[in-house]
């Protein structure tokens, strides 16, 4: 679940908003448009892989629910099972 990828994509996205601003004192729509363009396919690549490590992580969570329920069962077992051998066990 590596996210350095879409963290430099969006520091890239940044640097080409920056260019887009610079460009803008040139009054070139086209050359702001160009600009802009580039970074907005960064962000969109960004997001998709922001997205999937949500959904990574999600997956995550629930794959690591059953063992979590498993252990606690065996944990509440095992102490109900000490406290029945403190009282005398079964006759």
């Amino acid at each position: 679940m590596d996210v350095s990828g879409a963290q430099g994509d969006v520091s890239q996205a940044t640097e080409f908003l920056t260019k887009a601003r610079v460009r803008v004192h040139t009054a070139r729509a086209s050359a702001v448009d160009m600009e802009l363009q580039a970074g907005s396919k960064v962000l969109e690549r960004a997001q998709r892989e922001g997205e999937n490590a949500l959904l990574e992580r999600n997956a995550r969570r629930r794959g690591l629910l059953i063992p979590l329920l498993a252990v606690v069962v065996v944990v509440f077992s095992l102490g109900a099972y000490i406290r029945d051998l403190e009282r005398g066990g079964r006759s």
